[in-house]
């Protein structure tokens, strides 16, 4: 036979009865009867279990105060519970949104290869995430510390609609930051990056000034935007023109970055007279428009045939050794700290030259003809 069956509360469609609030004390929170004296929690919407507990734990609280006393008592413990509550989801809430800012610096970090102690872009990432997420609650950190008077600008709107204009504008830079690391990046590559970037600041300042704001989410959520706009316009503006002035050499050479990038598009007219006649032969030849198209450009120019092609092999040879950055001199002296350590004090320079040569580029030693030069070297007769 089998047992009997076990009652299934969530089937007898118990609900709290609002006059229960004024004679057991009891209220209902996230579907479950709490009690407003002891804040204890039962397990079902059933009168007898709320009216026993009232009876055996609280059976004199109240038991002078007329209907209208009572349900002022009831009014004031239930504001009390909320007031309770509020202060734990606030809390939480605090909680989680650290959590959430830690793991989106995290993922920043992560994204752009960038450790814990780069001060700069942890700075960046900061304004970005955990100062403009966390805002309200370092407000209320701020106001229960009682220092809210120490930092006033977090009640100031303009401030506060300047700093979302700020985190969107960093947003921008550091995708722009992204793409000019990493290594095998040649000046012209970057180059073009920064031009369009110049053009997009042209392009913000235009949309902004026409208050359309589809790239500047934050600054969107706020509404002491549309008076500020003539302001953010000139900002953009303004970052425009000091992007022209620092790279206002490489601009000098725009015309030979573009050259030795895209050969075959360029117009032989408008190129410099050395290379004009060189450049016809070059965009008439199939077999080197083949070979462009499916070479690494550094091998592509160590293909042309130095004879035909002096000058244009010339010019990109110069064009190609520009360092575009710093990244490949700061990770070689990453590499030599590393290598050059105390416990390996017999380092010479000679090796430690070797190491680093190894160490920072991608090509393959020969080691067969290595080998060969060695056995010829050590052989004796």
């Amino acid at each position: 036979m089998s047992g009997p069956k076990k009652r299934k509360v969530d089937s007898e469609c118990r609900v709290f009865k609002r006059e229960w609030t004024t004679k057991y004390f009891f209220t209902k929170v996230r579907s479950m009867p709490v009690c407003l004296i002891c804040q204890e929690t039962l397990a079902v919407f059933k009168e007898y279990n709320l009216s026993r507990h009232f009876a055996t734990k609280h059976g004199n609280y109240a038991s002078k105060q007329s209907p209208q006393e009572r349900e002022a008592t009831a009014q004031r413990l239930m504001a009390k519970l909320q007031a309770q509550q509020n202060v734990f989801h606030r809390q939480t809430a605090i909680q989680e949104t650290t959590t959430k800012a830690s793991f989106m610096l995290s993922f920043k970090l992560a994204k752009a290869s960038k450790p814990l102690s780069e001060g700069e872009f942890l700075k960046e990432c900061m304004i970005e995430t955990a100062v403009w997420e966390l805002k309200e609650e370092i407000g209320a950190f701020l106001k229960l510390k009682g220092k809210s008077d120490e930092f006033t600008e977090l009640s100031d709107k303009n401030w506060l609609c300047d700093f979302a204009f700020a985190v969107d504008i960093f947003s921008h830079l550091n995708e722009l930051n992204v793409k000019l690391q990493g290594k095998d990046q040649y000046v012209h590559d970057m180059y073009t990056n920064v031009k369009a970037f110049k053009s997009k600041l042209i392009f913000f300042s235009r949309q902004i000034s026409d208050k359309v704001f589809a790239h500047f989410a934050t600054l969107a959520t706020q509404k002491e935007t549309i008076q500020n706009v003539k302001k953010y316009s000139k900002s953009l503006d303004d970052l425009h023109t000091e992007f022209c002035r620092r790279f206002s050499d490489v601009e000098k050479i725009d015309q030979s970055l573009q050259l030795v990038a895209c050969p075959l598009s360029q117009n032989p007219e408008t190129a410099p007279e050395e290379v004009q006649l060189e450049l016809i032969d070059l965009q008439s030849d199939f077999v080197l428009k083949e070979k462009f198209s499916s070479l690494e450009l550094r091998d592509f120019y160590a293909s042309l045939n130095e004879a035909t092609f002096p000058n244009i092999q010339r010019m990109a040879q110069k064009i190609l050794v520009l360092f575009g950055s710093t990244y490949v001199c700061e990770q070689t002296f990453s590499v030599m700290n590393i290598n050059k350590a105390p416990h390996r004090s017999s380092l010479t320079d000679e090796h430690l030259r070797s190491i680093l040569r190894i160490a920072t580029t991608k090509l393959t030693p020969d080691f067969d003809a290595l080998a060969k030069k060695g056995d010829q070297q050590h052989c004796s007769h």
